[in-house]
């Protein structure tokens, strides 16, 4: 089913927890929502499942107006941070709660139950306690137990944020999985970009409420519309360098306190005027070279970060810290002056007031 959320806000008093929030959710399409804390997102999430009524705007699922509806109604599953399983039943009884409560015959409770719990493979746990699972497989119970609703929509808060990390590797990859099985319609939301990038069909990236920026990860990586959304997506994040753009006759410069970098004639906005900028550049587009070389970027190393098959940089310079992804056999030590080159071909260009990408 699809979901629309068309110019929704809620406020709680002077508080605006979400701001004129439109998007609207394919069919079988797995959409993330992510944010710092106190963004929205889970503001937003909540009006969907009707946790939360809106202050103003429409929702609707599958072409149906939902926004007064109770939640019980809007034919939704919602997956919680903290699992919310009951305790004193087992396994089977958490998975078979709500269809009992729908009046669902016996034989199709067992036959969904059993279904998804081999789905989940946990076949072998129908009769446990909660208490006697493991973080990792109690989250599969609560996904187990959205599953066997076939609902119109899943909805996931921050579903993995209780497991340790090679866990939520694993979860991660294992709710890809069954999203594609399924076939549908899921919004799900982080506060970890790594994981919305790895999980999300598309991402919606909101701040205090607003929405920044929609769109596919790779695109949201590669052409952000701004400097917060730049900065968010991406680990380590995007290096930000305040300076200039100053013409040089028929050429066009970015100056800073620190170095002066020519910017390549088909990179440039054919309207940019010269005056202050911030210079984006990711940690992987910076080249080391030797201390003699011209147009790079010296610092002093603060600290150095070795990743196996990477090794992270931090500088200080005359423009501020500036962190570079390195080949791991570089011999770097922290105290010692680097000089770091950045690419010509892919610098980004923001407005300092506004913060959007020139």
């Amino acid at each position: 089913m699809t979901v629309e959320i068309d110019s929704v806000s809620k406020h709680f008093g002077n508080v605006r927890a979400v701001d004129n929030l439109s998007l609207n959710v394919a069919e079988g399409e797995f959409l993330v929502l992510v944010g710092p804390s106190g963004c929205g997102k889970t503001t937003a999430l909540r009006m969907v499942a009707g946790l939360e009524t809106p202050t103003s705007g429409v929702i609707s699922i599958g072409g149906r107006d939902v926004t007064f509806v109770e939640p019980s109604q809007r034919d939704i599953a919602m997956v919680f941070q903290s699992y919310a399983l009951y305790p004193h039943m087992t396994v089977y009884d958490n998975l078979a709660f709500g269809l009992k409560q729908r009046k669902t015959s016996r034989e199709e409770i067992k036959a969904r139950v059993v279904q998804a719990a081999e789905m989940l493979a946990i076949g072998g746990l129908l009769e446990r306690k909660p208490r006697e699972l493991s973080g990792g497989q109690r989250q599969r119970v609560a996904l187990g137990r959205a599953i066997v609703r076939r609902p119109s929509a899943f909805l996931m808060d921050e579903p993995l944020s209780n497991l340790d990390a090679q866990l939520r590797l694993k979860m991660r990859a294992e709710i890809s999985a069954l999203h594609r099985r399924l076939e549908a319609t899921v919004i799900y939301v982080t506060h970890d970009q790594v994981e919305a990038m790895t999980m999300g069909t598309r991402i919606a990236v909101l701040k205090d409420g607003l929405l920044q920026q929609v769109a596919p990860p790779q695109e949201l990586y590669d052409r952000p519309a701004n400097a917060f959304v730049a900065t968010f997506i991406g680990s380590p994040a995007m290096n930000l360098i305040p300076g200039e753009i100053v013409y040089l006759g028929e050429s066009v410069a970015f100056v800073s306190k620190s170095f002066t970098m020519p910017l390549p004639a088909d990179s440039v906005p054919t309207d940019l005027k010269p005056g202050p900028v911030l210079l984006g550049i990711r940690p992987e587009q910076f080249d080391r070279q030797p201390a003699t070389g011209g147009g790079g970027l010296a610092g002093e190393v603060r600290l150095v970060e070795p990743h196996g098959s990477d090794l992270f940089v931090t500088a200080e310079t005359g423009s501020g810290d500036v962190t570079a992804r390195l080949d791991p056999a570089c011999l770097v030590r922290v105290g010692e002056t680097v000089v770091l080159k950045p690419s010509l071909s892919s610098a980004y260009l923001f407005d300092p007031g506004t913060g959007q990408r020139l």
